[in-house]
């Protein structure tokens, strides 16, 4: 019923209130004179001048009614405040119903008393019935709306504040103003109703445009920001929105989720800055609740790196996935505590969860935890993930990244975990950073270690406590499936650009963006940890690249966001500009563009947003041969000959050259080691 009647056109409404007020003032009337004459003088009364009561009474009032806007206000977003209207509507009536008898009708008796009583009847029942029925509308229970009738509120005798004008649905507006008048940091100025529906009509006493209007209320208003007032909609609709306000200039916010809102949680500041996913041309891919909960409902589930910033939206959108248990490792005290408070928040009883702080190089206890859980699905996330970062620390970073990977999936096997999704980066195609070369090692050790059936895993001999030594040492059955998943940037994580952006635009700049040209994929975390997810529920290739729609300019991602921040971009053209844009050249292994496939051959698969990489691979043979190499160089110390061997031996990979030769004429150089040694913990226990 209150669908219904919210559908309803705005002249059907207005049709139904004139009717509802004629009909009150009626029965007003009536109940004036039966409270002073009694009923059976009333009903001769009625007899005598039906025309005064049934005709010329209604168009003493309507007239008032009309012009005290009775009719512009929207009903489901009246307020307290809005009442003073109704009362002096009803005012203006009863000097109509006096000047009407004294002019017209001087024949008939009408006590001196009636009109005021009528007048009181009048106000109690046109602000009464509509304060309840916009209570109604809106969903509220009677114990609500009574608590809100009761308590005394008015609108502010003086506005004072930031102008601003408020886009979006009106519901959400309505409440919108209540915190901003109750605040007084903010001016609301006008409102624009994205339907359009409500044009003309009021809030709160600030006047209704539609979203052509916009160019008309900025003269008007001159206000000095937009506040965005949106409920639920999809991401393109959004986008267009923000489009069209772009262009006056003006500083845009937005209002917090939409749960908040109905539970009337919004606070002055709850307003924040845009999602940047508002701002990317970019459509979210669809989601499969089928592939969401394959490998996770009812699962025991393990995810690395949980405190990072992939890792915890991958920790949330698992638990949502209702696993029997959920397992957060991270060697980061705060970042594990912190992870675990947001999951224990969000959990339901049904769903154990287990906080582990160890270091995924210690595979000794990485494969008690799994054996003593049942650990059936891991997620790896935990790695060094800043290029110039690793690239000044290379021993240290490809330790972490890769060593890492090693233990997880050696672990994995040993424990009987049934998959491992390793997360990759798009800068493992074709790497020209250390970055890069760890994580595309990491896919080929994963893709060599899938197409084995038994295998004798790199020595751990420093971490067989606790664990089958001559299981350790002897070749592993391998029953576990691994998966990698390749995907460009996600906004908002830790190093990301945009917050970056946004702290120097705060500062007055300047933004700094390494090269005019620079481009790169971008996608929000939540996406890239569902399609994360989905992807290693396909489990049909060993690598997986996610759709991340065209590459983004860097230097125009920052103007735009120079601009939503009500500025504008300092240069030749604009030398009074507000925020300078400066260049700072490539850093050290850093690209023009990132690419996700290394071959030009991608595979579909069941989901839209998900392909199959088909890519060169090695075997298991020649990756320990590879090991040989880098292991000795790890124990020289070397980091240039370091990262040397690895940028070389993937880029021969995947170039498509003999891997044979180059291996064989690697190994023939001095100092190359004669057989395998490589002990990869014993160089995580080394400092390295």
């Amino acid at each position: 019923m209150r669908q219904k009647l919210t559908a309803l056109p705005r002249y059907q409404k207005r049709i139904i209130a004139v009717v509802f007020d004629v009909v009150c003032v009626w029965l007003c009337f009536l109940a004036a004179m039966m409270t002073r004459l009694g009923t059976d003088l009333v009903s001769g009364f009625v007899h005598q001048a039906p025309v005064f009561v049934f005709m010329l009474l209604p168009l003493s009032a309507m007239p008032f009614f009309v012009r005290m806007g009775l009719y512009r206000a929207v009903l489901r977003c009246m307020r307290q405040d809005a009442m003073w209207n109704i009362v002096k509507a009803a005012g203006f009536a009863t000097l109509g119903l006096v000047v009407m008898d004294k002019l017209l009708l001087t024949q008939l008796v009408i006590p001196r008393s009636v009109p005021l009583i009528y007048c009181l009847y009048l106000a109690t029942a046109l602000s009464g019935t509509r304060y309840l029925m916009a209570r109604w509308l809106i969903g509220s229970n009677i114990r609500t709306v009574l608590l809100q009738w009761v308590r005394v509120s008015r609108a502010p005798t003086h506005l004072s504040g930031r102008p601003v004008v408020l886009v979006g649905d009106i519901d959400v507006a309505a409440q919108a103003i209540e915190v901003l008048d109750s605040s007084r940091q903010y001016m609301p100025q006008a409102v624009i109703d994205i339907q359009g529906q409500n044009a003309g009509g009021e809030i709160a006493a600030r006047k209704i445009y539609q979203l052509d209007d916009m160019a008309k209320v900025v003269l008007k208003h001159q206000p000095a920001q937009i506040l965005l007032t949106l409920s639920p909609r999809p991401r393109k609709e959004r986008r267009r929105i923000i489009k069209q306000l772009e262009v006056f200039g003006l500083p845009i916010k937005t209002i917090p989720c939409w749960h908040d809102i109905t539970a009337n949680r919004v606070r002055i500041d709850s307003f924040r800055d845009l999602d940047i996913a508002d701002v990317l041309e970019r459509d979210e891919v669809p989601c499969d609740p089928a592939l969401m909960a394959k490998n996770i409902d009812g699962r025991v589930v393990l995810i690395t790196g949980a405190g990072g910033s992939i890792g915890a939206e991958l920790s949330l959108q698992v638990l949502r996935q209702h696993p029997a248990m959920l397992i957060v490792v991270d060697q980061c005290e705060y970042n594990l505590y912190q992870c675990e408070q947001r999951l224990t928040a969000e959990s339901s009883e049904q769903v154990d969860i287990v906080a582990a702080l160890l270091s995924t190089q210690d595979q000794t206890s990485l494969v008690k935890l799994m054996q003593r859980y049942c650990v059936e699905t891991v997620f790896h996330a935990a790695a060094y993930k800043h290029v110039p970062m690793v690239e000044h620390n290379v021993i240290q970073g490809l330790a972490n990244n890769l060593c890492s990977t090693i233990s997880v999936a050696q672990a994995a096997v040993i424990a009987g975990v049934g998959q491992v999704v390793l997360v990759s980066s798009d800068k493992a195609v074709r790497p020209t950073n250390v970055m890069g070369a760890s994580k595309r090692l990491s896919e080929l050790y994963l893709q060599a270690l899938n197409h084995v059936a038994e295998f004798a895993p790199l020595s751990i001999e420093q971490h067989c406590n606790g664990v089958n030594s001559q299981q350790l040492h002897g070749c592993l059955t391998r029953r576990t499936h691994f998966v990698a998943v390749r995907f460009g940037n996600v906004l908002g994580s830790s190093g990301s650009v945009v917050p970056l952006f946004k702290q120097q635009i705060e500062q007055g700049g300047p933004v700094t963006v390494t090269h005019p040209e620079i481009t790169r994929y971008f996608m929000t975390i939540p996406e890239a940890a569902r399609l994360v997810i989905q992807a290693g529920a396909l489990a049909a290739a060993d690598v997986y690249v996610l759709d991340m729609g065209k590459p983004v300019r860097i230097v125009q991602l920052a103007e735009r966001l120079i601009r939503l921040s009500g500025l504008t971009v300092r240069s030749d053209n604009n030398p009074e500009g507000d925020v300078d844009i400066v260049f700072t050249g490539l850093r050290d292994g850093e690209k023009l563009y990132e690419e996700l496939l290394i071959g030009n051959d991608p595979q579909p698969t069941p989901h839209p947003g998900i392909f199959c990489a088909n890519e060169q691979r090695v075997s298991w043979q020649q990756l320990t041969q590879f090991w040989d190499l880098l292991s000795a160089a790890f124990v020289r110390d070397d980091e240039i000959e370091v990262r040397q061997l690895a940028i070389d031996f993937v880029q021969a990979v995947d170039q498509g050259e003999d891997v044979e030769a180059w291996l064989t004429a690697a190994l023939g150089k001095p100092d190359a080691p004669v057989k395998s040694t490589c002990d990869v913990t014993q160089l995580v226990s080394s400092g390295h």
